[in-house]
């Protein structure tokens, strides 16, 4: 009795110092997402894994690290670091690392069997109850549902705002699950291809163009692989060299190996293989997105190896889902990260926290100093986002938006593709125009004129603007549960175009070369490599949004790829 009675006064103890030291809001949203639903208050006893992102060394050193091996004209082009190298870079003190572990002990979590952490712990995570988070982060826990989720899956369990200790206000990046709200993947229901190609009719009429008179490819009744590699000049190349791709699924969006390989017996069978899978999969309830992810970006690309990554993201049992953030991390401790990694899924910019934001660049930055490329998928809402009802300002994709990030937009028709009004594009409001794509941006922005550009108050013409490049976005046959199904999306164009990416890779790896990295120098320095798409518009808020017109535009990008093209450029980089 004693024992348990000095247990009950010490955890008595702890949380009254907790709630004693001086704290600092740390983040806030003032409403959750729309399709979020409150359930009322998060049980006290329900399990929670609490993950805290510290603020890593060298930030400075680790961006202009960069832009050095992301440049093809720098002596330093694909000079990457290795994952130890980066990991010890950016390494948070081990003062910083014990102060944390002491704020989470104050509060009576076990920082001894319930622990783990990155191998330089930047992230430590953390087994607790509920009770306890609130007392340690001074908030209170909701469980939430959404009518996208799977029926089976637990609410999710988050908070409005949370407080960190004065003294580590510094230290913290951001701490989850908190105010993050899973990102739904940028997915729609085709609408076939004879209303793609009307609305393609339609775009080049209002451009003052006409089509080109050229027949499509002879396979291009529907976006298939021969299509997309006869489209794009990938054509018979097949690579054999240590390229690969990978990935990335979240909310019980899973893969059946099933219904990959009968879309290899069905659409190339001379180039049928299997995928890795790393996390959980059940393959009995396989998804659309996780399902079309990984057969397109498999499918344009004959010999590469694929990897589907599934983050958990349910209570109870496994850590609720901060999705980019779990999965970067994850990703620093992976030294057999596939080269280019595809992922489908955005926010509304406006629903992103800055600090979360923040600390995201700084893994894309990580990946980017390993050799690693990243795309995303720009959205599938033009300018308006997910909200084209209520918008008075346009609303930018996160993390497309991110000026360390390659962002895919969406063609459709073939003779000569247009820019398809779903793709979504624009500028950030989050972060200034990088140096590669500023005269694009210039370009464009004086040549198209104000007279005929959006209302100037709806949209932020000094912003990042993107996508950078776009492909095909209409019509995909996807096999899910053994049928095939026609999706359209810029889900369809980011894996399609990662495929060629890794093909690229191939092509690199063939001359002895490092692989290509962060992508959008080389691709900014060098237009003629892809397709110039002018003609389509993205409306919303209102308005027709942004025009397709020649060079970069804020629809398709720089165009679409030319893997021909795109393979004599890569051989002839100096370094």
């Amino acid at each position: 009795m004693k024992t348990v009675l000095a247990l009950l006064l010490l955890a008595t103890v702890a949380v009254a110092t907790v709630l004693a030291t001086p704290v600092l809001l740390k983040e806030e949203i003032r409403s959750v997402p729309a399709g979020w639903r409150s359930l009322g208050r998060a049980s006290p006893s329900s399990a929670l894994e609490l993950s805290v992102l510290l603020r890593q060394s060298n930030l400075d050193q680790l961006e202009e690290t960069f832009w050095a091996v992301s440049d093809p004209t720098n002596p330093r082009y694909g000079q990457h670091l290795s994952l130890d190298e980066v990991n010890a870079l950016v390494a948070p003190t081990d003062q910083h690392v014990s102060q944390v572990l002491h704020w989470l002990r104050s509060a009576g979590i076990d920082t001894s069997a319930g622990l783990s952490r990155t191998p330089n712990s930047d992230m430590l995570r953390v087994r607790c109850t509920v009770e306890q988070a609130e007392a340690l982060l001074h908030t209170e826990y909701f469980e939430y549902s959404h009518p996208e989720r799977a029926d089976s899956a637990a609410p999710l369990l988050r908070a409005m705002r949370y407080h960190v200790p004065a003294y580590l206000d510094g230290i913290i990046d951001v701490v989850g699950p908190t105010v993050r709200f899973p990102s739904l993947p940028t997915l729609r229901q085709s609408k076939g291809a004879a209303h793609w190609a009307q609305e393609a009719k339609q775009s080049l009429n209002k451009a003052g163009l006409r089509a080109s008179g050229a027949a499509a490819p002879p396979s291009c009744s529907s976006t298939t692989p021969a299509c997309l590699k006869s489209l794009y000049s990938v054509n018979d190349y097949k690579a054999s060299k240590n390229t690969s791709v990978g990935v990335t699924g979240y909310l019980e969006q899973f893969i059946a190996p099933s219904d990959l390989a009968k879309f290899f017996q069905t659409f190339d069978k001379d180039n049928e293989r299997t995928a890795t899978i790393v996390g959980p999969n059940e393959a009995s309830n396989p998804g659309t997105e996780a399902s079309l992810d990984i057969q397109y970006s498999m499918g344009v690309a004959p010999g590469v190896p694929g990897t589907f990554f599934y983050t958990p993201g349910r209570q109870p049992g496994s850590s609720d889902n901060e999705p980019f953030l779990v999965f970067l991390q994850a990703l620093s401790s992976n030294k057999d990260a596939p080269w280019v990694i595809s992922t489908s899924y955005g926010d509304d910019e406006p629903t992103v926290l800055r600090d979360y934001a923040m600390r995201v660049n700084v893994e894309f930055q990580k990946a980017g100093v390993r050799g690693l490329s990243i795309l995303f998928s720009s959205g599938d809402g033009g300018v308006s986002g997910g909200q084209p009802q209520q918008c008075t300002e346009f609303i930018p994709t996160y993390p497309a938006g991110s000026p360390y990030v390659t962002a895919v937009g969406g063609t459709t028709s073939f003779d000569p593709e247009v820019g398809v009004s779903f793709s979504s594009g624009g500028f950030t409001n989050y972060w200034g125009q990088p140096s590669y794509q500023s005269d694009a941006v210039a370009a464009y922005i004086n040549k198209y004129g104000a007279s005929t550009l959006p209302p100037a108050g709806v949209w932020n013409r000094t912003g990042r603007g993107f996508p950078d490049v776009s492909a095909q976005g209409t019509n995909y046959p996807v096999f899910v549960g053994g049928s095939a199904w026609p999706v359209d999306g810029t889900s369809c164009s980011t894996p399609t175009f990662s495929g060629i990416v890794s093909l690229l890779n191939d092509v690199r790896f063939a001359a002895g070369k490092a692989p290509l990295g962060f992508l959008n120098p080389l691709f900014y320095q060098n237009p003629t490599m892809f397709t110039d798409i002018t003609a389509g518009n993205n409306p919303g808020c209102g308005t027709d949004g942004f025009t397709a017109t020649t060079g970069w535009d804020p629809i398709t990008g720089l165009g679409t790829p030319n893997f021909e093209k795109m393979s004599s450029v890569i051989k002839s980089l100096k370094y």
